[in-house]
Order: structure tokens, then C-alpha cells, then sequence
């Protein structure tokens, strides 16, 4: 018995060790708030109140892979917005919003991390702007037509980028490269549909915390572009965004403009 003994707590002693070049974690949110709204509009609902719930899963494995010098990281997440079926759009639904949050494969090599997912490529949609919650998700419950996910939404759709972690300025840049506008992988491995949009888009920006050395001082500059597609008649879409904030420490500033193009 003794010897089985040690045998077994051999075999757990070695899993144990394999499986450190390897690590996966779930981690998970929860959020609710009571939101008092008001909207001065010609026509529509001008105020509105209730409760308001976001809850989130998520799954991550980060580790070696077999090449010298290259890591991987890949995970998903599942996001569960409370949106009702009745007035969600497609992009918003809760069957494809809950699988289209945070999904990626990522090569890393040194400052350079080369990604393929949806929902996961930095962009600018914090702004500069100092801010307790995101305002423009407090209006639309008001209303309001308002979104940080300007132009063609590049960084919401399935595709690849890369991201370049520049030394000694603290700015990070990206390209993200969507091969079919619109679409957010939701098909599996059949077909998709035909209704989206047919042409690629780009995004390409950069976000920067602590910039050259400026504690407290965050930029932020971005710019999307889908050309129009011949078959759906739409575009040329565009978005641009600037910003710049500055963190005083007992308080903070930030200017932020976002120009569409439609």
C-alpha cells in the first residue's frame, strides 16, 4: 500500500509540474445600477429610470509555446447585458453579444503581440475624458443615438492585428485587419451571411498612459475606415478620435472629439 502510495503521489507531483508551463483562470463580474435619466429631444422618450445589470465570464490560458521566445494567450468571454430580444438589434442580442465578447488568439514576442478574435484589439473607446461610468451608455437608455463605437466598428468585427508596445513612451500602437465588414464570426464554420457587409475594413491608433514619461497624461488617436461595398450600397464609413487627459492626482481633466463619416 505504501508503494502505491508513493506511486500516485509521484504521478500527481509530475500532472502538477506539466501543467505549469500552462495557466488557465476564470474570473467573473457583476454589476447593477439605478440610473435616473433625462433628455431634452423633439420626439421619443426624454427621460427614463430603472435598474440596469451587466454580468460577465471569463476564460483565459496564458503560457509557452514550443518555439523559443513566443507566448500565447487565448480566452472568450461570456457577457450577459440583460438586453431583451424584443428591441435588441442584431449586433446586440443577447445570444450574439453574450459569444462575441473578448475572443482572441495571441502570439507574443517581446513588445509585439500578433492577435486573431473579435472584440479584443485595443481602441479608443474610453476616450481621454476622465469618467465614473461610460456616459454614452447612460444615454442610450435615454435615447440617445451617442456611441463611442464610431465609424466602421473595425475592432468589434472578427479578424487580425497586431499590437507594438513601444519602449520608453508608454504608448501602445495597433492595426487591426477585419476581411468582411460586419461580421463578428457568429456562422461557425458554415457560411456567412450574405446581408453583411462584403467589404474589409482597418482601424489603426494609438493609446498612450503615462506618456513619455508624463505621469497622469493619457492620449488617445484612432481611425477606422470601410470602403463601400458595390453589392449593400453602403459606406465609405469612417471614424476618427482624439483625446488627451491629464490625472493631477485629487483630480483629473480630458478633452475627447470623435468625427463619423458616412
Amino acid at each position: 500500500m505504501k508503494n502505491k502510495l508513493l506511486i500516485t503521489s509521484a504521478l500527481a507531483t509530475s500532472l502538477l509540474a506539466g501543467s505549469a508551463l500552462a495557466q488557465t483562470t476564470i474570473t467573473g463580474s457583476l454589476d447593477l445600477t439605478y440610473n435616473l435619466l433625462s433628455k431634452d429631444q423633439s420626439a421619443g422618450l426624454g427621460s427614463n429610470r430603472g435598474l440596469g445589470r451587466e454580468s460577465q465570464i471569463n476564460v483565459q490560458n496564458k503560457g509557452k509555446t514550443n518555439i523559443a521566445g513566443v507566448d500565447y494567450a487565448a480566452g472568450f468571454a461570456l457577457e450577459f447585458d440583460g438586453t431583451t430580444t424584443s428591441s435588441a438589434t442584431v449586433s446586440t442580442a443577447p445570444d450574439n453579444s453574450m459569444t462575441n465578447e473578448n475572443v482572441y488568439v495571441d502570439l507574443i514576442i517581446g513588445n509585439t503581440t500578433l492577435t486573431m478574435g473579435v472584440d479584443h484589439i485595443q481602441r479608443g473607446y474610453a476616450g481621454a475624458t476622465p469618467q465614473i461610468v461610460n456616459i454614452t451608455d447612460q444615454m442610450a437608455g435615454a435615447g440617445s443615438q451617442t456611441t463611442f463605437v464610431i465609424g466602421a466598428k473595425t475592432s468589434e468585427m472578427a479578424g487580425v492585428g497586431v499590437m507594438q508596445n513601444i519602449p520608453g513612451t508608454g504608448i501602445r500602437a495597433s492595426y487591426f485587419y477585419a476581411p468582411k465588414g460586419q461580421d463578428v464570426g457568429i456562422a461557425d464554420m458554415g457560411a456567412q451571411s450574405t446581408t453583411l457587409g462584403t467589404n474589409s475594413s482597418y482601424e489603426f491608433g494609438i493609446n498612450g498612459t503615462d506618456t513619455f514619461g508624463v505621469k497622469g497624461l493619457t492620449v488617445v488617436a484612432f481611425k477606422n475606415k470601410q470602403e463601400k461595398s458595390q453589392t449593400a450600397l453602403f459606406g465609405d464609413i469612417e471614424g476618427k478620435q482624439y483625446g488627451v487627459g491629464y490625472n493631477f492626482g485629487q483630480f483629473a481633466v480630458g478633452f475627447d472629439k470623435l468625427v463619423e463619416k458616412i
